[in-house]
C-alpha cells in the first residue's frame, strides 16, 4: 500500500465523518420537484431537473453511495474511466481493461450502429476515448490528457485546466447528417481542475450533459472522484473538493417505485478509497490500483424495476 503521507486524499477518521447526503438529496429533489416529460428516446415518462449540483468534501470519505450496495460494480466503473482515458472505442478493448460488457453491448449492436455508419462493436469517433485522445489539431491527432497534466505542472495557477469528451464534429447530428457515435457522451462534458498553490490542494469540477440518476450517476461520481485522485497523485497534491454539476438530471417513470424505496434509507458513512502503488504515467493506472475500504451500505435488494 502506498504510504499514507503520499495518498492523494487525507481522510477524516470514520468517527469524524458525517453521512454523505448530496446524492440522496438530489434524487429526492427530482422526485418531488422534477418536471414531468416524455422520454425522447426511451419512451414513457420521466422527471427532470436542470443545472443540479452536488458538492463533495473528499476528506469526508469517497463519495460512493451507501443507500444501495454497489460494491460488485465499483471496479467496473474504474475500468470504464481508465479504458476511455486510454482512447478505447471498441467493446473488445473495453473488456480488456476490465469493463463490464453488459454496460455497453446493447448500445453497439449492428442495429444500433448502422444509422450512424459505425461498425458493430465500435462506440464511434465521437465516443469518450477518441474524444479525449484522438481529436484533430491542424489535421493531426491530438491527445488532450498529457497536455492537460503538463499545463497544470507548468502553470498551476491557471484557470484553463479543462478536458472535454464532447466532440461537436462527431457528436452533433441531424437526420441528413447523422452523428458518428453510438451513444453521445453523457459524462466528462467539462472537467476542470484548479490548484491552491498555498495549500497544495486540488479541486475538481465535473460537468455532465445528462444523468440517469438511479442507475448511471453513482458510477459517474466514482469515476471523476477517481480521476481527481489520479491527477492529485501525479501532481503531488491533495485532492480536497469535488463539485459535480448535471445539466439534465432525471428519473424514468419505470424507476419511481425503486426510487421511493431508496429514499426511505438513511445515508451512512462514506467509504475510504486509497491507491496501492505509486504511478508516474496516468495511462498506467488500472482498476486494481484502487482499494475500497470501510464500505457499509444498505443491501442491494429492493423492488424489481428496470434497475
Amino acid at each position: 500500500m502506498l504510504e499514507d503521507q503520499k495518498q492523494p486524499i487525507i481522510y477524516k477518521t470514520l468517527e469524524e465523518r458525517k453521512p454523505e447526503t448530496e446524492y440522496r438529496n438530489l434524487m429526492s429533489n427530482i422526485y418531488e420537484n422534477g418536471e414531468d416529460e416524455e422520454a425522447f428516446w426511451q419512451g414513457g415518462g420521466v422527471k427532470t431537473l436542470n443545472s443540479q449540483i452536488m458538492r463533495f468534501d473528499m476528506s469526508n470519505g469517497f463519495p460512493f453511495t451507501t443507500i444501495r450496495n454497489l460494491k460488485s460494480a465499483f471496479y467496473y466503473a474504474l475500468a470504464e474511466l481508465i479504458a476511455f482515458l486510454n482512447g478505447v472505442h471498441t467493446l473488445d478493448k473495453y473488456v480488456e481493461f476490465g469493463g463490464n460488457p453488459k454496460w455497453w453491448e446493447a448500445s453497439v449492436t449492428a442495429e444500433k450502429c448502422k444509422p450512424f455508419g459505425i461498425e458493430p462493436g465500435d462506440f464511434g469517433k465521437g465516443s469518450y476515448g477518441p474524444s479525449l485522445t484522438d481529436r484533430l489539431k491542424e489535421g493531426q491527432a491530438f491527445n488532450q490528457i498529457p497536455m492537460w497534466l503538463q499545463q497544470q505542472r507548468d502553470f498551476p495557477g491557471g484557470r484553463t485546466h479543462i478536458l472535454t469528451t464532447w466532440y461537436p464534429e462527431y457528436d452533433l447530428g441531424t437526420k441528413e447528417h447523422p452523428r458518428k457515435v453510438a451513444t453521445a457522451p453523457c459524462h466528462g462534458t467539462v472537467v476542470k481542475t484548479t490548484i491552491n498553490q498555498k495549500t497544495k490542494e486540488l479541486n475538481l469540477q465535473h460537468v455532465q450533459r445528462a444523468a440517469d440518476v438511479p442507475v448511471g450517476l453513482p458510477f459517474n461520481i466514482v469515476q471523476y472522484a477517481a480521476l481527481g485522485m489520479m491527477t492529485a497523485h501525479l501532481l503531488g497534491l491533495t485532492f480536497k473538493k469535488y463539485d459535480f454539476i448535471i445539466l439534465d438530471a432525471h428519473l424514468y417513470e419505470i424507476q419511481y417505485k425503486a426510487v421511493l424505496e431508496l429514499l426511505q434509507r438513511e445515508n451512512r458513512i462514506s467509504p475510504t478509497v486509497k491507491l496501492k502503488r505509486s504511478v508516474d504515467d496516468i495511462f498506467d493506472f488500472r482498476p486494481e490500483d484502487f482499494t475500497l475500504e470501510d464500505y457499509n451500505p444498505h443491501p442491494e435488494k429492493f423492488v424489481k424495476t428496470a434497475f
